[in-house]
């Protein structure tokens, strides 16, 4: 994995701290940050949830508000396993979020509950 760019802005004390908390996602993490794969997606009503197209440009959603992803790596290794605090995608949310690097999408309110239908209906299909 090439290093990410966005870490020109990343001291080393601060990138040892987060990989101290969080472990083995944090580059990945970063890469997503560098790539700018996180859109705010937000609608009129006050909804919201983050697009994260992941390094596989498989698309995740993420409600930063709630600690949730929707890849299988959060539900496997921090809700399963318990032995990461958060996936990549999550992580990457939070940093783009500090930052102010992410993107952001203005949808109406019956888009965004488009969004989630499908997500719904996609994750139905797969169990």
């Amino acid at each position: 994995m090439k290093m990410p760019r966005i870490l020109v802005y990343v001291t080393d004390e601060l990138l040892l701290m987060l990989k101290f908390v969080f472990g083995p996602p944090v580059l990945q993490a970063l890469e997503l940050v560098d790539q700018r794969s996180v859109t705010l997606v937000d609608a009129p009503s006050g909804r919201s949830l983050y697009q994260v197209v992941g390094s596989s440009g498989q698309v995740y959603y993420c409600l930063s508000s709630c600690l949730y992803c929707s890849c299988a790596a959060f539900t496997y290794s921090v809700l399963r396993r318990n032995d990461h605090i958060l996936c990549k995608h999550l992580l990457a949310v939070y940093l783009c979020q500090a930052m102010g690097m992410h993107r952001q999408l203005r949808v109406s309110n019956q888009q965004l509950t488009n969004l989630l239908q499908a997500k719904d209906k996609e994750l139905e299909t797969a169990e």
